[in-house]
């Protein structure tokens, strides 16, 4: 399917490069994965609507995965990534 996706074309890529950033710099910021942040961040967003099922291969992923529920982004930080990730609703 991702081969087929406009998100992961040069374009779509180059489009995406701010959120991407965005993530990074508070994965530092909290002491996480960029994985986790974005883990957190989508079940954060939509609250009790949303029930997140990751995938993991490996025991290592599972933990990370776990993980991303031990730090609590701040309002201000998911209303940051909320308006990055606009353009790709």
């Amino acid at each position: 399917m991702r081969k087929y996706s406009s998100f992961f074309r040069p374009a779509g890529m180059k489009k995406s490069r701010p959120l991407v950033k965005t993530v990074q710099e508070l994965a530092i910021k909290y002491g996480v994965t960029s994985s986790q942040i974005a883990l957190n961040w989508l079940i954060n967003f939509h609250g009790e609507t949303l029930v997140a099922i990751p995938g993991a291969k490996k025991e290592s992923h599972e933990k990370e995965n776990a993980g991303a529920m031990t730090f609590s982004l701040s309002a201000e930080d998911i209303s940051l990534l909320d308006k990055k990730s606009a353009g790709f609703r």
